[in-house]
């Protein structure tokens, strides 16, 4: 423990402060910080940062911060229990002979990420509202590209780039359709007929923008058209399959063989999607619920895209849906979802 001077001020201050070791073990919290957590202080005691982050990206910041000795430097976090965005600034100094402490002070950003998120969620609205006739806009002149290609082809068969030209034409025309379907989707709260074929092509056609997943990795799906429609909000059932398939993506990024497999089955009126991968295994799949509960992070591939299994995992259980691990090792990982089809969210 540090010295009582310390002791006193540390308990004292009224914002929230933690204190760590050169290893990144919790050497004490100040009331300040038990406050706005529901995690019990003698449970975190001696134990490592993470057991109050959400995500191992903030552990690596974290830990960099501690390492490289930085004075006040930013780093966001999300607490466990109430799940609070936060801004810490770490702060370095030598406590007697306890060696190196470090002090991490804590401030809310509610203010501030209300007014993000709504800003964001006011551009996504007018984006999404606009696309339909966006979409219009580029899809008329594309099918005057389309028809007159497939008429000159007709009438100067020997000029092969009309065949060239009209096939990018049709592949705009389908990542334009594909994001117009998604965007309309999106924006809807209500609960609807859902098709996994079409919602799983939907979401594929509009990873090709993605240049890792379209040049890098080798693909091979399988999707049957005759799955029957479920009763539900796209846009969970979208969050949640997205986050699936980014999370297998993302596994294969520094492994030498990417192959990536999705197919997708019925049997009667239940759905089974199959997600297989030559990815990294999960490090965190001792059990099936460590697996789940615990692999948050932001997708290094998709920018400020969260990829959230335990949040995947609590909108397939609404659908009566199960998420099942069932195989990890060094060649890789297999994830299979399974949905009853006549279920549908409460």
């Amino acid at each position: 423990m540090p010295c009582s001077l310390y002791q006193k001020l540390f308990k004292s201050l009224k914002q929230p402060q933690m204190l760590l070791d050169s290893n990144g073990v919790i050497i004490d919290l100040n009331p300040a910080f038990e406050s706005m957590t529901t995690i019990n202080r003698t449970e975190l005691i001696g134990k490592t940062v993470d057991t109050v982050l959400e995500n191992s990206n903030s552990e690596v910041t974290v830990f960099s911060v501690i390492r490289e000795n930085d004075l006040l430097t930013p780093i966001n976090v999300l607490l466990k229990g109430p799940g609070l965005s936060l801004s810490a600034t770490s702060i370095f100094f030598q406590a007697g002979e306890q060696g190196a402490v470090y002090c991490l002070s804590f401030s809310k950003k509610t203010d501030l990420l209300t007014r993000e998120n709504f800003a964001d969620a006011n551009r996504f609205s007018v984006f999404g509202y606009l696309i339909p006739g966006i979409a219009h806009n580029i899809n008329n002149p594309l099918a005057v590209i389309i028809g007159r290609a497939q008429l000159m082809k007709l009438k100067y068969p020997d000029i092969k780039d009309m065949e060239l030209i009209q096939e990018q034409a049709i592949q705009i025309k389908n990542i334009v359709e594909a994001l117009s379907f998604k965007a309309g989707r999106e924006l809807s709260d209500t609960e609807a007929p859902i098709n996994f074929s079409a919602l799983l092509q939907n979401e594929l056609t509009i990873l090709s923008a993605d240049p890792f997943f379209k040049h890098s990795v080798i693909k091979h799906i399988d999707i049957s058209n005759t799955d029957p429609p479920l009763s539900g909000k796209y846009r969970d059932l979208s969050a949640a399959l997205l986050s699936l398939i980014n999370y297998s993506l993302d596994s294969m990024l520094e492994t030498t063989r990417k192959e990536f497999n999705l197919r997708l089955c019925t049997d009667h009126s239940d759905i089974k999607i199959t997600i297989s991968d030559t990815g990294k295994p999960s490090e965190q799949a001792e059990t099936p619920e460590s697996w789940l509960n615990q692999e948050v992070y932001q997708s290094p591939r998709m920018g400020k895209h969260l990829v959230d299994l335990p949040k995947a995992h609590s909108i397939i259980e609404k659908y009566n849906g199960k998420i099942c691990l069932v195989r990890n090792n060094p060649a890789g990982k297999e994830i299979q979802i399974n949905i009853h089809g006549n279920s549908h969210a409460e």
